[in-house]
C-alpha cells in the first residue's frame, strides 16, 4: 500500500474539521502555490477556530492512522497557539494554529475560497485568497524582523501570477490598519503593480 501523500492527510484533517462544523482555511506555502509559485513544504497549515469541545470528536476521528496529543490540543486553545496531527507512517504533519480570530483573521475566512487543492481531488476545502496569503506572509515577514525571506519570495510568486486581478484596495486597506503599507507597497513596486 503507497504512503499518503502531505495533500492526502491534509484533506483528511480538513473533511474532520468539516464535520465538526469547525470554521478553518488552508493557509501558509499551500496558499501561496495554489495562488503563485509552488514550492516544496513540510507541512500543511490549517488556521481553524477550535475550542475546548472539538478536542475529542477530533482526536477519536484521526485515532489510528494519526498522532496528536490531548493535552497540547488544549493547550493550543488556550493559548491560541499552534498543534501538530501527525500521520504515524508517512510522518506528514498539519500545523494547526488555532485562531479567536481578530477583525483580519475573520475576514480570511469569509473570503476564503473553496478549492481543490490539486485538479483531480474531489473535496472542496477553503483556502486563502491571495490577497489574504499575500497580508499574511507579510505579517509572518515582519515577525520574524525580516528572516524569513520565503515568505517575501512566496509573495512575488502570487503577486505576478494573480497581477491585475488582485483586489489592491482590499490589500492596501488591511496593510494600513496592520502597519504593512511600506512593505506591501514595495513588493507592489517589485512585481510592476505600484
Amino acid at each position: 500500500m503507497s504512503q499518503p501523500g502531505l495533500l492526502d492527510i491534509g484533506l483528511i484533517v480538513a473533511r474532520e474539521f468539516d464535520i465538526l462544523g469547525v470554521p478553518f482555511l488552508v493557509g501558509g506555502s499551500i496558499a501561496s502555490g495554489i495562488h503563485g509559485v509552488p514550492r516544496l513544504t513540510q507541512d500543511i497549515d490549517i488556521a481553524a477556530v477550535m475550542r475546548e469541545a472539538h478536542v475529542e470528536p477530533l482526536l477519536k476521528a484521526l485515532r489510528g492512522p494519526f498522532y496528536a496529543d490531548d493535552y497540547l490540543m488544549r493547550s493550543a486553545i488556550r493559548r491560541r497557539g499552534i498543534f501538530n496531527v501527525i500521520h504515524i507512517r508517512s510522518s506528514n504533519k498539519v500545523d494547526v494554529h488555532v485562531l479567536d480570530p481578530d477583525a483580519f483573521q475573520r475576514s480570511q475566512l469569509e473570503r476564503a475560497m473553496r478549492m481543490k487543492l490539486r485538479s483531480n481531488d474531489a473535496q472542496l476545502v477553503p483556502v486563502t485568497s491571495p490577497e489574504d496569503i499575500v497580508v499574511q506572509k507579510l505579517l509572518w515577514y515582519r515577525k520574524s524582523d525580516g528572516s524569513l525571506e520565503r515568505q517575501l519570495q512566496d509573495i512575488a510568486g502570487v503577486l505576478k501570477l494573480q497581477g491585475g486581478r488582485l483586489d489592491l484596495d482590499y490589500m492596501r486597506s488591511w496593510a494600513r490598519e496592520l502597519d504593512l503599507s511600506a512593505l506591501l507597497e514595495e513588493q507592489l513596486r517589485l512585481a510592476g503593480l505600484a
